[in-house]
């Protein structure tokens, strides 16, 4: 039984480390483990075993334990695109008592599920956990999603026939289609304030990309009242001028470099000064728009 529970917490461990090490970057686990006294390493593949080496049985399991939050809070809080909508509080009161179901991503979350389950799944977001917080409560859908990376063949790798049928071009590419777990979230506030629909990226490009995705999440949010109506009616969204404007209009709130912001139209706007000492508020454009 103590072996068992030994070689769960190790197993735990790699798989948490494995996983992080597609998201976090190194220096942030380091960090992590060290305010906790807990061992580390000077790279990924050294971390599981330095930990395993110097911990007893119960470190093993708390410090996977630890690990697989920070995953988690990652996940959530993460790289996304964010959607924020008005909500009058019938959201909230709608889905209070929600929570999830039994879905293929249950046993292995927070940690994605292997390619080859994900390529067997629909593309469609199920919930797999309800985050309760004091003022909020974050709901959390995961699905697959794919990424296409095109490369370039060296014709040593092709048939002989291909390579004559194709000799007069300038080179020859294959799509190779790529499955990830996207983990959504969709932020309510209880009282007041923006519902957040957070689109994990995956590093798509487009942003049509990201509104086709959000309509998947706004299509399984409604699925969840009890009474199968859609609860939903998110089409306007949130003007958050008002809070950026107090940015531009104080000299005193550091220097703004860099900025870019996307519009409903899909336009994309995106301004930057070659110089980081420059500040982009104080820019004939910017200073015309606060007009």
């Amino acid at each position: 039984m103590v072996f068992n529970q030994l070689h769960e917490a190790r197993s735990l461990l790699q798989s948490c480390i494995e996983s992080l090490q597609r998201l976090v970057p190194f220096k942030s686990v380091q960090c992590f483990l060290q305010e906790r006294n807990l061992p580390t390493a000077r790279s990924w593949s050294d971390l599981a075993n330095n930990i395993i080496r110097f911990c007893n049985k119960q470190e093993i399991a708390t410090t996977a334990e630890e690990l697989l939050e920070l995953y988690e809070e990652y996940r959530i809080w993460g790289k996304k695109a964010v959607f924020l909508f008005q909500e009058n509080g019938e959201i909230a009161y709608s889905l209070h008592d929600v929570y999830p179901l039994s879905t293929p991503y249950k046993h292995r979350y927070p940690l994605p599920l292997s390619e080859d389950t994900l390529r067997d799944l629909p593309e469609i977001p199920l919930l797999v956990a309800v985050r309760d917080f004091d003022d909020s409560v974050a709901l959390v859908f995961c699905s697959p999603r794919y990424t296409f990376i095109k490369q370039e063949l060296s014709p040593d790798c092709l048939l002989d026939t291909y390579v004559k049928q194709y000799r007069s071009s300038n080179g020859v590419f294959a799509i190779r289609k790529n499955v990830m777990q996207a983990y959504d979230v969709v932020y309510i506030p209880r009282i007041r304030g923006p519902i957040q629909i957070r689109v994990d990226c995956l590093q798509f490009k487009h942003n049509y990309s990201s509104e086709k995705y959000l309509e998947n999440i706004l299509g399984a949010l409604a699925a969840l009242n009890n009474n199968g109506t859609p609860v939903l009616s998110l089409k306007t969204p949130v003007n958050i001028f008002p809070i950026v404007r107090k940015i531009y209009e104080n000299p005193d709130e550091g220097r703004v470099s860099e900025i870019a912001f996307e519009c409903n139209t899909q336009a994309t706007h995106y301004g930057h000064f070659r110089q980081a000492r420059e500040d982009l508020r104080q820019e004939v454009y910017h200073q015309a728009g606060l007009k």
